[in-house]
């Protein structure tokens, strides 16, 4: 029992040792620039599933939609157009 307990010490120790040595790389900041369409303003944003989702609204139907964004690039990964239907 000793020597699991002493085994289990000496793991603990070395991975302590190799997360300082060795830090996660953090996340990227900065700006990201997102286009807009004119007469259209971001109404809401969330992050969920490692992505930042971003409501757009204003005064014409082309401006109701929800752009995705992965935040680790800062790039445009995909979107949500709401359409009328008849």
């Amino acid at each position: 029992m000793g020597l699991v307990i002493l085994v289990g010490f000496i793991v603990v120790v070395v991975t302590i040792v190799q997360r300082l040595a060795n830090p996660a790389a953090e996340a990227p900041t900065g700006t990201v620039a997102v286009a807009v369409p004119p007469g259209c303003w971001i109404a809401d944003g969330w992050s969920a599933d490692g992505k930042l989702y971003l409501r757009l609204d204003g005064a014409t139907p082309d401006c109701r939609r929800i752009v995705i964004l992965d935040p680790a690039s800062g790039k445009v990964v995909g979107g949500i157009v709401a359409t009328p239907t008849p």
